[in-house]
């Protein structure tokens, strides 16, 4: 199933990526403006979240030059 989805990720132009990041950024902001109780904890608990599910691609975007 990765391996198909890989497949079909390398017809997707830089614009499309772009849009379906833009995409996903709209739907979370509609949804805490929905359920603002999703943004009560503290900042520092998404920042830390945010580090941590980024590592693994920076690590590999860095790493396969």
């Amino acid at each position: 199933m990765i391996e198909e989805m890989n497949k079909r990720i390398k017809n997707l132009t830089v614009w499309d990526i772009g849009l379906t990041k833009l995409a996903v950024f709209c739907f979370t902001v509609a949804l805490v403006k929905i359920f603002p109780v999703i943004m009560v904890p503290r900042i520092r608990y998404w920042v830390i979240l945010l580090v941590l599910l980024a590592i693994k691609p920076a690590y590999r975007f860095i790493a396969n030059k």
